[in-house]
């Protein structure tokens, strides 16, 4: 054991590869990520995406279309603004004359936030379900307010407590 050294390791490795290279990184990649989920949220009118960018994107969202409608497509510096978060360029006219003219006589917000269950098993990435109010999309709050809890664990706790409850005040009656 005296002949090894700190300088000298008896496995090999690569620093490198310990590395996860993902396609967006730093603040630039961030922001990069932030104008493809504007650009989706555009084309699509809904979108899921992972929790930790969503609220971040949902607040370039309302900006974006809000100085739209403060200044119109006859504006050079709003053009250049929806030209650089914009990425898919044929969703500029969109914003200008679907988008905006639905959000005329409104005042914010312009979207709709709604949380999404976690998958199980799964990654542990929290995801939401962010939309442009006013869309022809069906409505999600319908579909979330149908979902039933009979079967979660803390309501059936209840349950039984309430079962439990119920027999010990008939018991104490009889006695």
């Amino acid at each position: 054991m005296s002949n090894l050294t700190a300088g000298k390791l008896l496995i090999p490795y690569s620093r490198l590869a310990r590395k996860k290279i993902t396609k967006f990184t730093g603040p630039q990649g961030r922001i990069d990520k932030i104008r493809g989920i504007i650009s989706d949220l555009l084309r699509l009118e809904r979108i899921e995406i992972p929790n930790f960018v969503g609220y971040e994107s949902r607040q370039y969202a309302e900006r974006l279309i809000d100085l739209a409608k403060k200044y119109g497509d006859k504006h050079e510096g709003m053009m250049e603004m929806a030209d650089y978060w914009i990425i898919e360029k044929d969703l500029i006219p969109k914003l200008f004359q679907v988008i905006v003219p639905r959000y005329e006589n409104k005042l914010g917000p312009y979207t709709q936030v709604f949380k999404l269950p976690e998958e199980y098993p799964g990654k542990g990435i929290k995801n939401i379900c962010m939309e442009l109010k006013d869309n022809a999309l069906p409505p999600i709050q319908a579909a979330m307010s149908n979902r039933t809890h009979n079967n979660s664990l803390t309501n059936i706790l209840i349950d039984a407590y309430k079962k439990d409850y119920k027999f010990r005040t008939e018991q104490n009656k009889f006695n």
